[in-house]
């Protein structure tokens, strides 16, 4: 945490010289959402979109923050900037595909998932994503397979690991990974 607060000091004083400096007031606001300080994450990411309406990186990242404040309306509108400007920002496409998940848009959420695997075939994310959304919609077969290919992509990716573990559990398929919940 020590190492966040040190980032922080040094981008607000980078500020205090440039109060127009976007990439400063962008990393600020995405190292306050790596701290989970997300209404001042919010603040930061809104002052950057103030200054730089065509920055998509800085879209997604207020993107994120609206998400973890529970604003999914705002969030969903947030990540659809950042893909008008950037269409191959995949992880916006993924972060959209999450936030249309979390509101119960099974159909939209998928379209977003699918959308970002054929521009990224190989974004572990999304096919986690889209693992997760399959299960809650019971095409187990489709989300083992999503949750599969996430972890030969990213051996290190816990929640496909917890997903995938889910899938074993529930569906009644084999005790083969139900370890990978210990």
């Amino acid at each position: 945490m020590e190492r966040y607060e040190d980032a922080l000091r040094h981008l607000r004083a980078a500020l205090d010289g440039d109060r127009d400096f976007t990439d400063a007031r962008v990393n600020l606001g995405t190292a306050l959402l790596n701290m989970g300080r997300y209404a001042e994450a919010e603040e930061e990411l809104r002052a950057a979109v103030g200054i730089s309406a065509h920055d998509a990186l800085a879209w997604n990242s207020l993107g994120n923050a609206l998400f973890h404040l529970a604003r999914l309306d705002e969030a969903i509108a947030a990540f659809e900037r950042a893909i008008a400007i950037e269409p191959g920002l995949v992880m916006a496409l993924n972060n959209l595909g999450t936030a249309w998940r979390e509101k119960g848009e099974v159909g939209k959420a998928e379209d977003a998932y699918r959308r970002a695997l054929t521009m990224a075939p190989n974004h572990a994310e999304a096919w986690g994503g889209l693992g997760v959304l399959m299960r809650e919609q019971g095409r187990y077969d489709e989300a083992l397979a999503a949750q599969n290919r996430a972890l030969e992509l990213k051996p290190s990716f816990n929640l496909a690991r917890f997903s995938r573990a889910l899938l074993e559990l529930g569906d009644g398929r084999s005790e083969e990974h139900t370890s990978e919940l210990q």
